[in-house]
C-alpha cells in the first residue's frame, strides 16, 4: 500500500508541476544573484590592485548566496510565500478526490482504513518535502558555480544577517554544510507534515479547493498576525510563528524558536493523528 501511494504522489503531472515551479524560481533567484555579486569580479579588482583590502573572499561564500540566508529577490520571497502551497500540490487533494469518487469503498475492501490513511498520509509528507527541498539545494548549487564553497566569517552578520541569536547561527560559521542540511531537513519535516495534515483534511471533506485554499488563508493569516501582535504589544521581542517565515534562515522581523517550531511540528503531527481517527470512524459508519 505505500509503495504504490507513494508512487502515486512523485510519479504525476501535479508533481512535475510543482516541481519545476520551485525549480524555475529558484533557478531564477541564483542567477540574478550571480549577475549582481560576482566573486570573478572581486578577484580582477584584487589582481589589478582595485579592490576592497577590507572585503574578505569569505563575503562571497556560496553559503551566503544561497537563497535561504541571502535571498533577497522577487523570486525567492514568491518561493518561501508559495512553498507551503508547492507542498500540498502533488497529493494533498487526493484523499478528497478519492473520497468524492468512491474510490475508498473500493479501497477498504482490501486494506484497513488506518493503513490506508498512513500509506497516504506518508505519501504525502515525502512529496512536499522533497518539492520544496530539492530547489534549494540546486540553487546551492549554482551558487557554488560562481562562489567559493568557504565558512563565512563573524562580520559578515552585516550582510547575512546570521545573528546569534538565530537558529543554528554558530553551525553556519563554523560548518556552514552542516547548517544547511539542517535547514533543509527542517524545511522537508515542516513541509512534509503540512501536506499531511492537508492530505487529511480530506477526511472531513471531499471539497478539494477548500481543502487546499482554506488551510494556507489560514497560516497567510498568522503571519499577518505575527507581524503586528509585538508591535501592538508595545514592541516586545517577539518570535516567529510563521510558516512562511520558519522555510528560511533569514527572516524579515522575527527569529526563530527551535521551541517554537518543533511545537508547530507536533501540532501538526497531533492534528494529522486527530484527524485520521475522525476519518477511520466517519468511514466505518
Amino acid at each position: 500500500m505505500l509503495k504504490m501511494e507513494l508512487r502515486k504522489a512523485i510519479a504525476n503531472p501535479y508533481f512535475i508541476v510543482a516541481l519545476g515551479i520551485g525549480l524555475f524560481l529558484c533557478c531564477a533567484e541564483a542567477v540574478e544573484v550571480m549577475g549582481r555579486d560576482s566573486f570573478f569580479q572581486y578577484l580582477d579588482e584584487m589582481a589589478a590592485g582595485e579592490g576592497d583590502v577590507f572585503i574578505s573572499p569569505a563575503s562571497y561564500s556560496c553559503f551566503i548566496s544561497w537563497m535561504s540566508v541571502g535571498g533577497d529577490t522577487v523570486w525567492c520571497s514568491i518561493f518561501y510565500q508559495t512553498a507551503p502551497l508547492l507542498a500540498v500540490a502533488p497529493f494533498g487533494w487526493s484523499l478528497a478526490s478519492e473520497r468524492r469518487s468512491g474510490y475508498v469503498g473500493q479501497i477498504y475492501t482490501r486494506t484497513r482504513r488506518r493503513q490506508y490513511l498512513v500509506a497516504k498520509a506518508v505519501a504525502a509528507f515525502a512529496a512536499g518535502g522533497t518539492v520544496v527541498v530539492v530547489p534549494q539545494l540546486v540553487n546551492l548549487a549554482l551558487a557554488a558555480t560562481t562562489a567559493p564553497a568557504i565558512a563565512p566569517e563573524v562580520f559578515d552578520v552585516i550582510t547575512t544577517g546570521i545573528y546569534h541569536d538565530n537558529l543554528w547561527a554558530s553551525w553556519f560559521y563554523e560548518a556552514p554544510g552542516i547548517y544547511v542540511a539542517a535547514y533543509c531537513m527542517l524545511d522537508f519535516v515542516l513541509c512534509g507534515a503540512w501536506a499531511a495534515f492537508v492530505l487529511l483534511l480530506g477526511c472531513l471533506t471531499v471539497n478539494r479547493v477548500a481543502v487546499l485554499t482554506i488551510p494556507y488563508v489560514a497560516i497567510y493569516a498568522v503571519q499577518f498576525l505575527n507581524e503586528r501582535i509585538f508591535l501592538a504589544l508595545g514592541g516586545i521581542r517577539g518570535f516567529q510563528l510563521s510558516l512562511f517565515e520558519n522555510l528560511r534562515a533569514y527572516t524579515t522581523q522575527y527569529v526563530q524558536n527551535g521551541w517554537i517550531i518543533a511545537g508547530e511540528v507536533l501540532l501538526l503531527a497531533g492534528a494529522c493523528l486527530l484527524l485520521m481517527r475522525v476519518g477511520c470512524r466517519r468511514d466505518e459508519q
